[in-house]
């Protein structure tokens, strides 16, 4: 394993090779939108907003820690949590609101691929 590779999902490509594989690429993706956008329904956003929120809370020891990494102690944490939950909540119990928050989400997808000689 290379020593400049710590993060396990930028590994792939090299465990490809050292599977055998080649011919070995890579795609990414970027899908962006707003929750303000009206091209999407607020029952889709609602969902979107409800799995976001299952996701934080499911992540949240993970979260900590990394926070911890970059130096937020653990009452800083607890508030950004206590903050961002009941934000997520408000716009969920609330999803007039989600017309009016111009808010940006971006996630990035790669997908890496290759063939294996038989």
């Amino acid at each position: 394993m290379s020593k400049y590779v710590e993060n396990y999902h930028f590994r792939i490509p090299e465990l490809f090779m050292k599977a055998g594989l080649t011919n070995i690429r890579l795609n990414g993706y970027l899908p962006t939108f707003l929750l303000c956008d009206t091209r999407r329904t607020t029952k889709e956003m609602k969902a979107h907003l409800e799995a976001r929120l299952g996701l934080w809370k499911k992540l949240e020891n993970r979260n900590k820690k990394c926070a911890a990494l970059g130096g937020m102690n653990e009452q800083e944490f607890q508030e950004l949590n206590q903050k961002y939950t009941a934000y997520l909540q408000d716009l969920i119990t609330h999803p007039r609101k989600i017309r009016n928050t111009p808010e940006l989400h971006v996630y990035s997808r790669l997908i890496v691929h290759g063939t294996k000689s038989a």
